[in-house]
């Protein structure tokens, strides 16, 4: 995968080929412009619709730049999702006022804070 950012973020930069930041392109995800120092991958993406008898149409394909944090949020769900406060009916994906970015953000740090946690309670575990 093509990887942009610190050096590497994560685990999609692992083995991937570092680009420059797309600065003033917007994201995938959220369709927000990157900035100077924003972290995020390229997508390989083919783009369509379903026709009336449920068969794809293809429109076209691309590489598509995505924040880190979007990929987290579209990979992991919403805070509330990852909780498993949702209840099945798509109430997790509620914005609560908040703007795409702003809740993948919130999204990643939570799923982060979780990875760290998880990794110092293995540390205690070892010791």
């Amino acid at each position: 995968m093509k990887w942009f950012g610190m050096a590497p973020w994560g685990p999609p930069c692992n083995g991937g080929e570092k680009v420059e930041t797309p600065v003033g392109q917007e994201c995938i995800y959220c369709d927000e412009a990157f900035k100077p120092g924003d972290l995020g991958g390229i997508l390989l993406a083919i783009m369509g619709t379903l026709d009336a008898a449920g068969d794809f149409e293809q429109s076209h394909q691309g590489e598509y730049p995505i924040h880190a944090e979007c990929m987290i949020r579209q990979r992991f769900g919403s805070v509330q999702h990852q909780r498993g406060e949702c209840g099945g009916d798509g109430s997790c994906n509620d914005l609560r006022g908040l703007s795409i970015r702003q809740d993948a953000n919130l999204a990643a740090a939570y799923f982060l804070e979780r990875v760290e946690a998880m990794k110092a309670q293995h540390a205690r575990a070892v010791n």
